[in-house]
């Protein structure tokens, strides 16, 4: 809105296209309520990520007097109350704008009905105005210049000035920090007195204007009237002896689509939807809006998450060197991207970096494709499964089952070889998320004499009766902490509810980071 009110004041206020520069004023409006709404729809098309579940980090903080972190909730907090008081304040004084015209108004004595609107006489009325359906008059307002103060009235009701004025009140009440929005409603209320001077001077301007000169005195009426006796006297008289603008000035008010259609552009760029994103990245998405009953990626054996990823959201990524805080961490599974080094990093083993880069071929039903795994639908797939160890494809192949097919997945059942994928339902600790979490900040414990953090990935296998198997270090930090985080692990043994496919309990298998801090005193 600042950047369109500036284009508006510098390149098209000063013109006598008061009927355009009404709809420009509209526009800037209507673009700056409407563009946030148009940011948040998700413009990409959604593809299916490929198979890993992270099961999210969790952080271990050795037991200390731990050193005052960066909080700027208190900040936020006070931020929001500071705007809702102006919110507040800035809306009560335009009720009690609105109460007092309407005591005005029903002091006044009907005169007569000019069409579907009503004159009223008020000797209260600080001057002459107009408002909603009415004409508002004082006595000495009937003399001589009776039929010009009428016509400029009139031309207000006519023009429906008033739909602009309530537009621009509400948006002066919840931006009533921004600048531009009290400019521009000045700005409204100068062009509708440039647009009634225009056609209420009629045949004789200078009659007119020295009317204006006499009447502009007196009380300020509440911004939603339409008064004669606005201020700005100077600006109105210049106006009226403006010649008439050259057209080709019109094509200055392009200007003003074109820099909103920028400012939609620069915004709608996920690099700047991303530092959005990190201004508010301490924001942590509640399980319970996450869909966890339908997974279509499940895991991948040779990729384990490096970067601490956001467990709020899958699809953004948070710098290794950013600390996460474990009482605010929600456990909610993450899912990493082949594709999306910039969205969600993802590591390779250190010990078998170049089986990894060669990209594992993918079958579906049957037939070696080509293509990327992303570009498969989640809705046409039944199953999946990861072949580790097959000698004609050392890179691994992933063998892809569609609902449509009756060719079934050779050696699914072939634990030594295999992992099924689920697309129905993943594995979930009894108690849910949250009970997770609080078992293992009980049980989890940080070694002595830590001197830097350590990160430990745990990759663990959870098997059709819920127990814990196979889990291993695949990332490891010091003897200590790496043994810790095996036996936190195995304790979690007995207590999941595995996952499920096709309504049969399947084997699913995890990966959880998690940083061991050392002792922080203040």
């Amino acid at each position: 809105m600042n950047i369109l009110c500036l284009v508006y004041k510098w390149l098209i206020s000063d013109t006598t296209f008061f009927a355009l520069n009404r709809v420009m004023l509209m526009l800037i409006y209507a673009f700056s309520w409407l563009l946030p709404l148009f940011l948040n729809i998700n413009w990409q098309v959604e593809t299916v990520s490929e198979i890993e579940v992270d099961f999210g980090q969790l952080e271990v903080v050795g037991i200390a007097s731990p050193a005052p972190a960066s909080d700027y909730s208190g900040y936020i907090r006070a931020s929001m109350w500071v705007y809702l008081a102006g919110v507040v304040i800035t809306g009560l004084w335009v009720i009690v704008g609105v109460i007092r015209l309407s005591a005005i108004v029903k002091a006044g004595v009907l005169s007569k009905k000019i069409g579907r609107f009503t004159e009223l006489i008020c000797a209260k009325a600080p001057g002459p105005f107009s408002w909603w359906k009415y004409i508002v008059l004082r006595p000495q307002d009937m003399g001589e210049n009776y039929d010009m103060i009428v016509t400029h009235e009139l031309a207000h009701l006519k023009l429906r000035h008033g739909f602009d004025l309530i537009l621009a009140q509400l948006s002066l009440i919840f931006q009533w920090f921004s600048p531009a929005s009290w400019i521009l409603m000045r700005s409204i209320k100068e062009n509708h007195e440039y647009q009634v001077d225009k056609i209420a001077s009629g045949a004789d301007p200078y009659r007119y204007q020295m009317m204006l000169i006499k009447m502009t005195a007196g009380t300020r009426l509440p911004l939603l009237a339409d008064s004669l006796n606005h201020s700005k006297l100077k600006k109105r008289l210049t106006m009226m002896m403006t010649k008439k603008t050259s057209s080709s000035r019109r094509f200055a008010t392009m200007a003003l689509p074109a820099v909103a259609a920028v400012a939609f552009v620069a915004l709608s760029q996920p690099s700047v939807a991303r530092i959005a994103d990190m201004v508010s990245s301490t924001s942590i998405l509640p399980l319970s809006s996450v869909a966890t009953d339908k997974v279509s990626n499940s895991y991948s054996s040779v990729q384990i998450a490096e970067s601490a990823v956001d467990v709020a959201a899958p699809s953004q990524s948070v710098d290794e060197n950013t600390p996460v805080d474990s009482k605010n961490a929600d456990m909610t599974p993450s899912v990493a991207t082949d594709s999306g080094a910039e969205d969600t990093p993802v590591a390779r083993d250190n010990t078998s970096e170049k089986a990894e880069k060669a990209k594992p071929a993918i079958f579906i039903d049957g037939v070696l494709y080509k293509g990327d795994l992303n570009s498969i639908s989640s809705d046409d797939v039944a199953s999946m499964v990861v072949v580790k160890n097959d000698p004609e494809y050392p890179q691994g192949k992933i063998m892809v089952k569609t609902k449509n097919s009756n060719w079934n997945i050779p050696n699914a059942n072939n634990e030594s070889q295999t992992y099924l994928v689920t697309n129905e339902k993943i594995a979930e600790y009894k108690g849910g998320q949250k009970e997770l979490m609080s078992f293992l900040a009980k049980n989890i414990k940080c070694p002595e004499n830590l001197e830097k953090m350590q990160r430990v990935i745990v990759q663990f296998t959870i098997e059709q009766d819920g127990t814990v198997n196979n889990a291993r270090i695949v990332r490891g930090g010091d003897d200590a902490c790496n043994e810790e985080a095996l036996k936190v692990v195995n304790m979690t043994s007995g207590n999941w509810i595995p996952g499920q496919n096709d309504g049969k309990p399947v084997a699913t298998q995890f990966t959880l980071p998690i940083n061991f801090k050392p002792e922080v005193t203040e």
